[in-house]
């Protein structure tokens, strides 16, 4: 809820709130597909009726291009039922890449709303949102950007407010922001500047509110965004230095590789030079005196010893997310966006795959990285077997693991299951693994197939 002294939800914003999470909560849910006589429907039409609606002069993007551009970090909607206006919010930092707001010059006419709070943003990208012709509502809180290029915004003639709040910019600065045609409200709290700053600033640029906050005894206590991994390698081959990095300074990291959740006391403090090696699960977390403990970040690392030499498949992943072979081995993990392109998966029958060496191989443990995404029939196996031999013609079985199930709606992930075996060096090994062939009752889609998403097989 908004702290004191701030406008509260009323109850009608109370309760499509409330239908939503009764919906599951999901953020990509389309006002549109809902049937009439939904509840959430009605409350929501009537918030966003028509006649409230603004007036554009511009026509309305493609269902496909929007669809296209939705992905597991942004989200493009509409700003209501049979607007042509777009707005769009990026929420996860550790996937933000500014190719992905050159993506949105597809939309470059309809975006009226972009929030790029917390996101790795710096002065050279305000050219690329400069773009967004119609843009009028700009979120650039707790960013990278020092304030340098924001006349580069001034192509923006409908801009009414901008959020530039919790970055380095300086108060002299904002005097760049005198000639905006329409800017209103510029919010400037918790910036690299002082309140008698701020107050000589206003004086220059008095038509445009810049609005500092509540400062009141009442303080509202913030959360520190999540930890970054800066680490571009997902597959290690050999022991690296693990990168983790907070952009608010005098943040400490602290984080776990026995997948408990990381304290503010006990857990490994976050050093430069911290090694990673084998597979390991990381938990972090961002910690600094006055603000609230971050939102946990996970990342996995698997470890890569053999390499096969060819890979081809027995029974081939669905049409719909096929791929080369090859796919599997090429020690490049996936973003958690099951539509990528570099995720093969199966539903309707068993992954079959069989892994050819030019020389046997002491192999001790097989490990798939998989999706976990319950909301899209996303699970992990129900069954891994390991077939292993010297011949083709003669395999037999050396390895069996039954996977643990989810119990329930989880965040979703890639995690690595594994698979020990016990053998001579082999030539050829056969891979078959099981979707789960039922959804389990507690999901809203019980008794449907499930999906298995495999982005790599790796050999220890």
């Amino acid at each position: 809820m908004p702290p004191k002294a701030k406008p509260q939800l009323t109850e009608e914003e109370i309760a499509i709130i409330s239908q939503w999470i009764k919906k599951g909560a999901d953020f990509t849910l389309k006002l549109s597909s809902l049937p009439e006589t939904d509840t959430l429907y009605q409350l929501a039409a009537k918030r966003f009726a028509p006649g409230e609606a603004n007036v554009y002069d511009f026509a309305a993007a493609s269902n496909a291009t929007i669809e296209k551009l939705n992905t597991e970090n942004r989200i493009v909607s509409k700003e209501a039922i049979n607007s042509p206006a777009l707005d769009v919010s990026f929420f996860n930092a550790a996937l933000f890449d500014k190719k992905q707001l050159t993506e949105l010059t597809a939309i470059k006419k309809q975006v009226i709303s972009l929030s790029l709070a917390r996101m790795p943003v710096k002065d050279a990208d305000l050219k690329t949102i400069s773009e967004l012709e119609n843009l009028r509502h700009l979120n650039l809180s707790f960013t990278q950007i020092t304030g340098n290029t924001l006349a580069e915004l001034k192509k923006l003639k409908f801009l009414t407010s901008l959020s530039l709040s919790g970055t380095n910019i300086k108060a002299e600065q904002l005097n760049q922001l005198k000639d905006f045609p329409k800017l209103k409200t510029v919010f400037v709290w918790k910036t690299n500047t002082t309140t008698t700053a701020i107050e000589a600033a206003q004086k220059q640029i008095s038509h445009i509110r810049l609005e500092t906050g509540y400062t009141g005894s009442d303080t509202t206590i913030l959360q520190l965004s999540s930890p970054v991994v800066l680490n571009e390698e997902g597959v290690l081959t050999e022991a690296m230095p693990l990168k983790l990095k907070h952009y608010i300074q005098g943040t400490t990291i602290r984080y776990t590789t026995d997948g408990s959740e990381p304290d503010s006391i006990l857990s490994k403090e976050y050093k430069t030079g911290d090694m990673i090696n084998g597979n390991v699960f990381i938990k972090a977390k961002a910690y600094k005196a006055g603000w609230l403990g971050s939102s946990i970040t996970e990342v996995s690392f698997f470890k890569s010893t053999y390499l096969p030499d060819s890979v081809f498949f027995i029974l081939p992943p669905d049409p719909s997310y096929t791929g080369k072979s090859n796919l599997l081995i090429d020690r490049m993990k996936s973003e958690i966006n099951f539509k990528s392109g570099a995720w093969l998966a199966w539903r309707q029958t068993a992954m079959e795959v069989m892994l050819v060496f030019n020389k046997p191989i002491p192999i001790k443990n097989v490990m798939l990285s998989v999706l976990k995404d319950a909301g899209r029939y996303i699970f992990p196996p129900q069954q891994i077997e390991v077939w292993g031999g010297t011949t083709k013609s003669n395999l037999r079985l050396i390895g069996k693991a039954t996977p643990t199930q989810l119990s329930g709606m989880e965040p979703i992930s890639i995690k690595g299951y594994d698979c020990n075996v016990s053998t001579a060096p082999v030539s050829y090994i056969k891979l078959k693994v099981k979707p789960v062939p039922k959804l389990p009752a507690w999901h809203s889609g019980k008794g449907d197939k499930a999906w298995l998403f495999v982005d790599e097989v790796l050999l220890n």
